[in-house]
């Protein structure tokens, strides 16, 4: 325990280690699992914590270099930076909050109309009372009600209007997270830390118990703190950077994210650590293929004349085991090492001649093999889709040969887990701390306008109406009573021209 700690940290730690033995369910796989670690809190006190730290794991630099050098696992994160940086994004309002007013108000309106009817002078009584409220919440409403429905249409818009200016508020504020990074760079960030690091956590910056700016801290620096009992830890993180002192967050400025959780472990598994021996293989590889790419290479045969002593007449007894010269077999060793064309060497001896192969050439196929396999591997752990390892339209893809199925198994196989976890970091750790808890944002699915037309019509046919579906898309009602009709209703004018009214552009 380190000497710096105030006494009412030691205080604080006595208890802790009194009532540990009063702790059930272990949450490790040995006792050495976890280390005690020193680190200052935001209030600047040293406090001690545990942390899981494995005695053989990839380095964070080694990390970074397997992708920045190898050129499947640089292709598949780089685009997947990339396309889910791009893709357009939406701050919707909870449809419950919405809802639940327009709900509250149509209830009240059928009250006061089963109430004024009433004979009994208290009823009669509690009608007016809600009438009231009625004409204080709705702007324009007659003291009769009598344009009750006209009012709540105009009621509706105005939410849609106070909701709409309030998105185009959080999400100018979303475009920049803070004065270093856009949007974008900050998702490219996210989607880097999560595929090579296997986590991310995302620093809050507050201000006056306000979210500010948010950051994204270097991949692989901040563990969570661990038990080896199951609810004995807080929700906290410690950052660990080379010649830095050790920093402890709690959740209130650090949310942290794992791509593959588990039971046992606090920040998962890493993908890279599953794939570091093949990676070096096709690394190494590489670097063969790199150093004949001039057209030399270590010579493939050698002319061998003998190794005949020079002493004796060859028989047994005159015969003697002389050692080579060193500087001859250094000078040999050159000849056979140094890349050159037309690759063969000879040796200068006595005795008769003797050719000896050292081609590889059986190899290259084999190893062009091994390369794909490789790259099926990388496939498989990062879940890429034919469209990632550019199969799309080979005999691979028979059955499912078309761009928009390609498309719709590119984006829910590899790319939608990824902008889940991006939805739930924003919704739950970064809107609410300043917005609080009635907007969410919501990356686009990328359906077209047509497909979403012909769910409308089919919506249509199997009995739904016009305002029922308008309502769903949180668009006003029309007053006239046939759009309220089962089915088409009003949708098909006297001129005979099929028009669906959801889409049209002049109303809203």
């Amino acid at each position: 325990m380190p000497l710096s700690q105030t006494a009412e940290d030691l205080t604080e730690y006595g208890k802790y280690t009194s009532q540990e033995r009063k702790l059930r369910g272990y949450t490790v796989y040995n006792f050495t699992q976890l280390q005690a670690m020193s680190g200052w809190r935001k209030d600047g006190k040293l406090t001690t914590v545990q942390v899981e730290r494995p005695y053989f794991e990839l380095s964070v630099d080694e990390r970074i270099d397997i992708f920045r050098k190898c050129d499947i696992v640089f292709g598949v994160i780089t685009s997947r930076m990339n396309r889910i940086s791009s893709t357009p994004y939406n701050i919707v309002l909870k449809r419950k909050i919405e809802d639940r007013l327009v709900s509250v108000l149509r209830a009240m309106k059928e009250l006061y109309d089963e109430y004024i009817k009433c004979d009994f002078p208290n009823y009669r009584a509690l009608a007016l009372i809600i009438r009231k409220k009625i004409t204080n919440e709705l702007p324009g409403c007659l003291p009769d009600l009598t344009n009750f429905d006209r009012s709540l249409v105009r009621y509706h818009k105005l939410l849609n209007t106070k909701n709409e200016n309030r998105s185009e508020e959080i999400r100018d504020w979303l475009q920049n997270p803070n004065i270093n990074d856009t949007w974008e760079e900050w998702v490219k960030k996210y989607v880097f830390d999560m595929m090579i690091h296997g986590a991310q956590a995302t620093y809050k910056e507050m201000t006056n118990e306000k979210l500010s700016n948010f950051y994204i801290l270097p991949g692989g620096t901040v563990l969570p703190i661990r038990s080896k009992y199951v609810g004995g830890t807080v929700d906290g993180f410690i950052q660990l950077t080379a010649n830095l002192e050790v920093q402890v967050f709690y959740g209130d400025e650090v949310s942290f994210a794992d791509y593959v959780p588990t039971s046992a472990r606090a920040y998962g598994y890493l993908p890279l650590e599953a794939l570091v021996n093949k990676v070096a293989e096709t690394l190494l590889f590489d670097q063969l293929m790199a150093m004949q790419a001039d057209g030399t290479k270590p010579p493939e045969k050698v002319v061998v004349f003998g190794e005949k002593s020079p002493f004796g007449d060859g028989s047994a007894e005159f015969d003697l085991n002389v050692p080579m010269d060193g500087d001859k077999q250094k000078r040999i060793e050159t000849e056979l090492n140094e890349p050159r064309k037309h690759a063969i060497r000879s040796l200068t001896g006595t005795g008769t001649p003797t050719i000896l192969d050292l081609s590889r050439e059986n190899t290259m196929s084999i190893q062009s093999q091994r390369q794909k396999d490789i790259r099926e591997s990388v496939a498989l752990v990062y879940n890429m889709s034919n469209m990632e390892v550019n199969l799309t339209g080979s005999g691979d893809t028979s059955g499912r040969s078309t761009s928009e199925e390609q498309g719709k198994i590119d984006y829910t196989k590899g790319v939608y887990p990824l902008m889940s976890m991006i939805m739930r970091t924003i919704n739950d750790s970064i809107l609410p701390y300043r917005y609080g808890n009635n907007y969410v944002m919501e990356f686009e699915s990328g359906s077209s306008e047509k497909a979403e037309l012909e769910l409308q019509r089919l919506m249509l046919d199997v009995g739904y109406s016009i305002n029922e579906l308008r309502e769903i898309r949180q668009q006003a009602k029309f007053d006239d009573p046939n759009y309220d009709k089962p089915g088409r209703g009003a949708s098909s004018p006297a001129g005979g021209e099929d028009i669906n009214p959801l889409f049209m552009k002049n109303v809203e």
